[in-house]
C-alpha cells in the first residue's frame, strides 16, 4: 500500500488538500421582499468569514419558496435526498417545513418574527430572529407622535408570526396606555382591504404592521401606505424597507447583520459542535429608520434632537 501513498496524497491536494465538503440547504421563504434578500446576503458574507465558501468547502443548495408552504416542504425533502449537513432556513415558514421533515439534520433560522410563540424550538433548532419587543418598537413610535391614543394592528393572518406579533402589539399598545384596535384581515379578503381600512381610519391614529410577510409585499404595503395617507394616519412598522417606501418609522433590526449571526452559528455547527449547545439569539444591532418625507405629508413636526436619533433618514 504503500507505493500508493504519493499518488494518494496528490490526489487529495488536487481534491482540494483533503478538506470536508460540506453540504448547506438554505431555504428562503421568498425573495419578494427586500428584508429577506438582505438577510440571505448576510447568511453568505457570514459563512465565508468564518471560513466556508462555496466552490472550496462548501456546497449549498439554495431554494425559495414563493411563500408556499408545499414548495417549501419539498425543498427540505431535496435537502435531505442530498444529505444537507445543515439546513438554513429564513423566515418562519421554511423554519416549521424544515422542523416538520426532519429531527436529525440540525437546523439553523433567521428572518424570524418569533421563534418561541411560533413554536420554532428543538434538539436540532437554533438561529437568530428578527425579534425587536413590539413594546419597544411603539415606545420609539410614541416619541415622535406623541398624540397617539388609539392604534389599529393590521395583519394578514394567514401566518403564524403575524398572528402571534399581532397579538403582542395588541398587548403592548393596551400597557402603553393605547386603544388597540385589531385589524385582521384574511387572505382572500385583501382585495376588500381599502373597504375594511375606510371603515376604521377615521378613528384612528396610527396603523402599526407586524411581522406579516403578506402585507409586506410591495403591492400591498403600497396600497395600504397609499390608503393610510389619504386619513392622514401615520403607519409604522418593522423594517427599513417599508420606512424606504413611505411609512414614517419602524425600529428594527439589520437584516443583513442577523443573517451574519445566523451564519455564525452554523459555521460552529459545520466546524463540528453540536446544535444543543448553541443558544438562540435576537439581533445583537436595533436601528431606527424614519421618513421626514411622510413626516411632512402628514403634517408632523419632528424636533431636531428625535431626528438626529435616526440610523436611517430617508427625505
Amino acid at each position: 500500500m504503500s507505493k500508493f501513498l504519493p499518488l494518494l496524497l496528490l490526489f487529495l491536494l488536487s481534491c482540494g488538500g483533503g478538506r470536508t465538503l460540506h453540504v448547506v440547504g438554505i431555504l428562503q421563504w421568498t425573495e419578494e421582499i427586500e428584508a429577506y434578500r438582505e438577510t440571505y446576503r448576510g447568511v453568505l458574507d457570514g459563512l465565508e468569514e468564518g471560513g466556508f465558501s462555496e466552490g472550496k468547502n462548501l456546497k449549498i443548495i439554495y431554494i425559495n419558496a414563493e411563500q408556499k408552504r408545499e414548495r417549501a416542504l419539498k425543498a427540505v425533502r431535496t435537502f435531505l435526498r442530498q444529505r444537507a449537513d445543515l439546513i438554513i432556513a429564513l423566515g418562519t415558514g421554511s423554519a416549521l417545513a424544515a422542523m416538520e421533515k426532519t429531527r436529525k439534520v440540525p437546523i439553523v433560522y433567521s428572518i424570524v418574527g418569533d421563534p418561541e410563540a411560533t413554536g420554532i424550538k428543538g434538539p436540532n433548532v437554533t438561529g437568530t430572529s428578527m425579534k425587536v419587543p413590539v413594546k419597544d418598537q411603539l415606545k420609539e413610535a410614541l416619541k415622535f407622535v406623541p398624540q397617539v391614543k388609539r392604534m389599529g394592528v393590521l395583519y394578514c393572518p394567514k401566518m403564524p408570526q403575524a398572528v402571534a406579533t399581532a397579538k403582542e402589539a395588541m398587548e403592548a399598545a393596551r400597557t402603553l396606555g393605547l386603544q388597540a384596535e385589531e385589524i385582521a384581515v384574511p387572505e382572500e379578503e385583501l382585495s376588500a382591504l381599502e373597504m375594511r381600512l375606510s371603515g376604521k381610519l377615521p378613528h384612528l391614529d396610527l396603523v402599526y404592521i407586524p411581522t406579516d410577510p403578506i402585507l409586506h409585499r410591495p403591492e400591498l404595503f403600497e396600497k395600504v401606505l397609499s390608503i393610510c395617507s389619504s386619513y392622514q394616519v401615520p403607519v409604522v412598522g418593522v423594517s427599513e424597507d417599508v420606512v424606504k417606501r413611505g411609512a414614517l418609522l419602524a425600529y428594527h433590526c439589520s437584516f443583513y447583520e442577523i443573517g451574519r449571526q445566523a451564519a455564525a452559528q452554523a459555521v460552529l455547527i459545520l466546524s463540528g459542535m453540536e446544535v444543543k449547545k448553541i443558544p438562540p439569539e435576537g439581533p445583537h444591532i436595533r436601528l431606527l429608520s424614519l421618513n421626514l418625507t411622510t413626516a411632512r405629508i402628514l403634517g408632523l413636526h419632528i424636533p431636531r434632537r428625535l431626528i438626529q436619533r435616526a440610523d436611517n433618514l430617508y427625505q
